[in-house]
């Protein structure tokens, strides 16, 4: 195996944030999504990156660092929500009373279809979700009608992020069905209808040089 630090071009002396500060501008130039004949140098990276990751962070102080990484995460553009307005319209369909969500979901068969490299699946690349929720209105309690906050709703809307990582035997066109129990159990106060999201993996294929 190829020295991690070599790998990289750091001094084996380099912090966390100098690690993921020269991770991402390497990301930036070899990412097969920019430059697809870099694939195995692009992999080589990634193994590099955690290697020296890992060994950083087994002082217990620098762990927390690692979960503020966002090199490793898979851009937004490649996360299409299928319910979203956007896309029903781009599918041809017209936007009507006589359509449930349910409609349209059977149509989809997934909620969300995230787009990947097959490298990003192996590597375990993170994939940040955005999940609509409730909330009792903070000002009011949900019990006036005349609330500047929730205009009498008794809710206000909000988005919550959540990350998720799909497993790295997952087959293309497979779709991975994510549990919401343990986001609702972090945000008890937040109401999440759904139970279940459903994730399709789009493998992309890489480009020709």
């Amino acid at each position: 195996m190829k020295d991690p630090y070599e790998v990289l071009g750091l001094h084996r002396d380099a912090d966390i944030e100098t690690i993921k500060k020269r991770f991402r501008e390497l990301s930036k130039k070899f990412h097969p999504d920019k430059n697809p004949t870099s694939q195995e140098l692009y992999k080589e990276m990634v193994v590099a990156y955690r290697t020296i990751i890992s060994e950083k962070l087994i002082a217990p102080s620098n762990r927390e660092a690692l979960f503020s990484s966002s090199a490793l995460t898979i851009p937004s553009q490649r996360i299409i929500y299928n319910l979203s307005l956007t896309n029903i319209l781009q599918e041809g369909f017209k936007v009507s009373r006589d359509f449930s969500t349910e409609d349209y979901l059977n149509h989809f068969q997934a909620d969300i279809t995230v787009q990947m490299y097959r490298i990003e699946l192996i590597m375990g690349y993170t994939i940040p979700l955005m999940i609509p929720s409730r909330q009792i209105c903070p000002v009011c309690g949900g019990r006036s009608e005349h609330c500047y906050r929730c205009h009498g709703k008794g809710y206000i809307s909000q988005t919550l992020t959540w990350s998720i990582i799909l497993p790295p035997h997952t087959r293309p066109g497979e779709i991975v069905e994510i549990n919401l129990a343990p986001l609702k159990e972090r945000y008890p106060h937040i109401q999440i209808r759904r139970q279940f999201l459903r994730i399709r993996c789009h493998i992309l294929d890489m480009p020709e040089p």
